[in-house]
């Protein structure tokens, strides 16, 4: 019985490794995005900064401004103001960092994207 058992094993275990060397070693497909059809054109889950396959255009320091103060309106961030907006220049275009004070005086930073798109408000250190 032992041994049934262990040649059934020993087939079981060997059939694939015999099917892979039969068929040879495929590597993986490599994707493109760019000429993935099915990729073109999607808008991005994650920034929402694509429009049909074109970049949003940058932002000025004025509509930064105006953005962040949409922000707090529309965020339910009552007492909360601007003290600072700083302009970054990377390689999409210019990005801007603004930092916010509570009430509390506890401050914030808040990311300003390329096409406009708010991400925070991220505390700056421990909050009071």
């Amino acid at each position: 019985m032992k041994k049934l058992l262990l040649v059934l094993a020993v087939i079981f275990l060997a059939t694939p490794l015999v099917i892979m060397a039969q068929q040879g070693a495929q590597p993986a497909p490599k994707i493109n995005q760019m000429n993935n059809p099915g990729m073109q054109n999607m808008p991005c889950k994650h920034c929402g900064m694509m429009k049909k396959g074109m970049m949003m255009p940058p932002i000025s320091d004025s509509e930064a401004k105006n953005i962040v103060n949409d922000y707090i309106k529309n965020n339910n961030l009552k007492g909360y103001s601007i003290v600072s907006i700083k302009k970054v220049n990377s390689h999409m275009g210019p990005k801007y960092y603004a930092e916010l004070k509570d009430s509390a005086g506890n401050l914030f930073n808040v990311v300003i994207a390329h096409g406009g798109v708010v991400r925070g408000p991220f505390p700056t250190s421990e909050i009071k």
